[in-house]
Formats: C-alpha cells, sequence, structure tokens
C-alpha cells in the first residue's frame, strides 16, 4: 500500500483569521499570518478521489533571536497551526493529531535524531476547510529553558488511510522569512526537508508560537500600623497560572509576631473606593465584597516586633479548596489582602495593604 503513496495538494476557499488581544508575543514566518490563502497544502496522501492522509508532519524551526526573540522571562504557551481542509472517515467530525515541540542545538541538523521532543499536545481537529487554531501547552516552556538552542514546531498527523481521514494543512502564499518543512516516511521522506524541494514552493505553513510574558503582580492600597509599629507588606511570587504550571505564593512580611492572620480575597473591585477600618483604625478595607478566607495561621516571630509572617501558597490553596473564582480562566483577576489579631487597636485587628493578581495561561 505505501508504494500508492504519492503528494496532493487542496484547493479551497479563504477564511480569515478572528484573534483575541492578550499580553503576548507572537513569533511567525509567514508576511502574513492572519489568513489561510485558497490554495491548501500538500499531503503524502492515496490517489484521488479519497486523498486519506498517509501519515505527514509539518514543521518549522524558529532559530533563536535572529527570527524569534520573544522577552527574557516569557514562556511558551500555544501554538497557532491551519488547516486548509481536514474531514475525518466515517462522518466522525474530528480526527486526531499531534502538537509536538522540540529542540535542536542551534545550526544543528533537520533530523529527528538530532531534535529533542520537550513538549507533546495531543488534539482533536474538527472538520473544516480554512481554519485557524490556537493550541495551548498544558504545561509552559519558558524561554530559559532552551537557551542556546532553536526550537522546531510540528504538526504531526497519523496515518489515517484506514479510518478515511483527509487533512491539507493550512498555508499563506504570500510569502515567508524562514523554510516550511515536510517529513512523511509513506511517500520517503524519513527526515524533514523544505516542501520547496519537493515542488511546492508556496506552501507556507502557517505554525507560529505564542510567547506569554507575565506583568508582576500589582501592590496597592495603604498598610495599617499595628499597635507594636508593624506595618505588613503584601506581595506575590508571580501571576498564578489557569494550569497551575507557575508557583504562585502570597505573601506578607513585616508583620507583628505572633499574631494570628490569614489572607482573603475578591474577584471584583471595580468601582470600590478603600474603606477604614474603623472610625480610628489606620487600616483600609481594600476588597470589594464577596470575599473568600484562606486557612489562618500564626505570623511566628517574636511578639511585639515586627519579624512575623504570613504566606499561602496559591495553586495548592486552588486544588484543595472549593472557592470563589473557580474555575479560573486567562484574564480573570484576584484582589488579596491580609487580615490580622491586634488585640489592643480598635476592632482588635488590623489590615495588610493589598495585591491584585491575574491570570495567565
Amino acid at each position: 500500500m505505501r508504494s500508492t503513496m504519492s503528494f496532493f495538494a487542496a484547493v479551497v476557499s479563504a477564511c480569515a483569521l478572528s484573534s483575541a488581544a492578550w499580553s503576548q508575543t507572537v513569533c511567525t514566518q509567514l508576511v502574513d499570518n492572519t489568513v489561510l490563502t485558497g490554495v491548501g497544502g500538500v499531503a503524502c496522501a492515496t490517489p484521488a478521489p479519497n486523498l486519506f492522509n498517509a501519515g505527514t508532519q509539518y514543521l518549522r524551526r524558529y532559530r533563536f533571536p535572529s527570527s524569534c526573540n520573544p522577552p527574557v522571562g516569557s514562556e511558551l504557551t500555544s501554538v497557532d497551526i491551519g488547516h486548509a481542509q481536514a474531514l475525518a472517515g466515517g462522518g466522525v467530525g474530528s480526527q486526531p493529531a499531534e502538537v509536538r515541540i522540540y529542540t535542536v542545538v542551534s545550526g544543528g541538523p533537520d533530523t529527528y535524531a538530532s531534535y529533542t521532543q520537550v513538549r507533546t499536545e495531543n488534539i482533536l481537529i474538527n472538520d473544516g476547510t480554512n481554519i485557524i487554531l490556537n493550541v495551548p501547552l498544558s504545561t509552559p516552556l519558558p524561554v530559559s529553558s532552551f537557551a542556546g538552542q532553536d526550537l522546531v514546531v510540528e504538526l504531526r498527523i497519523p496515518d489515517g488511510v484506514a479510518a478515511g481521514n483527509r487533512f491539507f494543512p493550512g498555508i499563506n502564499a504570500a510569502g515567508e522569512t524562514g523554510s516550511s518543512f515536510i517529513a512523511a516516511a509513506g511517500c520517503g521522506i524519513a527526515d524533514p526537508i523544505p516542501v520547496a524541494s519537493i515542488g511546492f514552493p508556496t506552501d507556507n505553513y502557517l505554525l507560529d508560537l505564542r510567547f506569554t510574558t507575565a506583568a508582576p503582580p500589582v501592590v496597592y492600597c495603604t498598610s495599617g500600623t499595628s499597635t507594636a509599629g508593624c506595618s505588613p507588606q503584601i506581595s506575590a511570587s508571580a501571576q498564578p497560572s489557569v494550569a497551575a504550571a507557575t508557583p504562585c505564593v502570597i505573601s506578607v512580611a513585616n508583620a507583628e509576631g505572633q499574631r494570628s492572620g490569614l489572607v482573603f480575597y475578591g474577584l471584583d473591585n471595580s468601582g470600590f473606593t478603600p474603606l477604614q477600618w474603623s472610625a480610628t483604625s489606620t487600616s483600609f478595607l481594600c476588597i470589594k465584597s464577596p470575599t473568600q478566607r484562606t486557612p489562618p495561621g500564626n505570623s511566628g516571630g517574636t511578639a511585639g516586633q515586627c519579624d512575623g509572617a504570613y504566606s499561602l501558597d496559591w495553586n495548592n490553596f486552588q486544588a484543595t479548596f472549593v472557592a470563589i473564582g473557580q474555575p479560573w480562566g486567562v484574564g480573570d483577576k484576584v484582589f488579596a489582602q491580609a487580615w490580622y489579631r491586634d488585640p489592643p487597636a480598635s476592632k482588635t485587628t488590623n489590615l495588610s495593604n493589598a495585591v491584585e493578581l491575574t491570570y495567565v495561561p
């Protein structure tokens, strides 16, 4: 059966990409990555009229920093892929595929033996024509983890002959700044080669990388001063992640020693003006209700001194307790503040300042 496989191209109509704004750096090698053009890409497939994909891999290689230069501290969080035509056999409506990310030594050859696979996402591609699909990585890939190396992104279509699956990749013929690669063992190409080298110079694949650079959490409002003269300061180690891919710890420093306290949070501070905790208090309530308490703890340190602290592992709290805000989505806000016992104070308690967090992928 393999000897009957050849490369065939598809012809379909054009369709525009609709994208949502997020603080990301997009690396593309297409002159125009916003639309797929009418002529579909090539596939290792059975002869017409079936054109069932017999297993084809579509790749791009990004060289750092010449063809892709995301900010320091950013993470690869998703990949955009395009397909000109997808039609699953048997009327099931979707077909399986994989998106793989490899690292390769800068200047190294384009062979699977030289690639190191670092991420794999199993996906289902729904039937359709000229569609651009965003594929989130279940575990983001920090830029720091592949310093000095290139990244290869691959859309891997398995052998779909038995299932009757048809697939052709999405392209834009306006031009590219780096080569589109293809591999297909069933058509005699074991390792990636430029698709232009087999007679398809305008098969410019849409395989884009999206890097997210999270702005740091924002501290706001005013901390009250305890009766011992302590002014607790809240902070967060990082923005929280929907995939819990990055540690997020909320910390309160400079707290009065040996006081019980906790962190509480809200979800929406729009239109809210901080409220004085009591008529004679130096503290302000900086979070709009409704709010959620987290488990209480002791500040430790020395009584009467400002060497106490509180700490909340945000990811662990969210995984352990049912709480407001769940399930979280990208862009969701969290407003957190610390409350602690201070018996000599008015209202017998005081508050720290507050911190605003924003969920990232």
